[in-house]
């Protein structure tokens, strides 16, 4: 029997919710899913300036708080004094602590998007993780669009879980129009876009090489539960959604059991 479909909770869903707030979080993690599907976070880290790991996706603060700046030239304190719900103007709505997203993601998933570049993120997320029970560990996942953080975190931790890089990424693609894609990169979580420009990534034979070697395949993005279900027919094992709630209202019973 296949496992479960999973649905990535992307910034915690954000077309429903604050992203990367811990209500965006909450309320993914609430979701009662149909059979067959399974329920994932995914929170973007940032360093502040005195080194506290925040979920922030942008470089600076002004697109989801009422703030001015950037993530790594202010504090936490700082941080904390603003308002982080964007257009939905809701109150009481901060930036997140990953200690804080962690305690409300519970028992799921959470892949952790790196995006800060500082030189000191890797271990300070490394001790981060450290302090947190052994379970949380394996629930983790680490993912950057920096390789380099990536591999950093592979020699501090190797027992974590990461993403493959976008050097593995093409890699991959390259061997694989080769045929010589049993060189490439094993052991990985393959969170990659359908294309990238006119280069088709998201092709079956790099679905079924990958979870040939028990590798998960989780691409991005699906808006809608068509999107979602195209993507489980090509044989990935989840999606990125920014909308989890209505993917799972209108994902199919047949598709469920399927």
């Amino acid at each position: 029997m296949p496992g479960p479909f999973t649905l990535i909770a992307y910034r915690g869903g954000a077309a429903e919710a604050p992203e990367n707030t811990c209500e965006a979080f909450a309320r993914a993690a609430r979701l009662v899913l149909p059979a067959g599907l399974a329920l994932a976070l995914e929170v973007d880290l940032r360093m502040t300036r005195d080194g506290a790991l925040v979920a922030m996706h942008d470089e600076r603060i002004e697109r989801t708080t009422n703030g001015f700046g950037s993530v790594e030239h202010l504090t936490l304190a700082e941080l904390r004094k603003l308002d982080a719900s964007g257009e939905r103007a809701l109150r009481g709505v901060r930036v997140p602590t990953l200690e804080e997203v962690l305690e409300v993601a519970g028992s799921l998933e959470v892949v952790l998007d790196v995006h800060g570049r500082q030189r000191s993120l890797p271990a300070a997320l490394f001790r981060c993780l450290r302090r947190q029970d052994r379970s949380v560990l394996e629930r983790v996942i680490v993912a950057s669009e920096h390789s380099q953080v990536v591999e950093r975190v592979r020699r501090l931790a190797p027992e974590l879980r990461t993403a493959a890089t976008a050097a593995e990424v093409r890699a991959k693609v390259l061997l694989e129009r080769l045929r010589l894609d049993a060189l490439a990169a094993r052991g990985r979580v393959w969170m990659v876009p359908e294309t990238h420009g006119a280069l088709r990534v998201l092709t079956p034979r790099f679905v079924e090489r990958a979870r040939a070697r028990g590798d998960e395949v989780w691409p991005w993005l699906a808006a809608d539960s068509a999107a979602a279900l195209r993507f489980r027919a090509f044989g990935a094992t989840g999606v990125f959604t920014p909308c989890p709630a209505a993917v799972a209202a209108a994902w199919p019973a047949a598709s469920s059991a399927a």
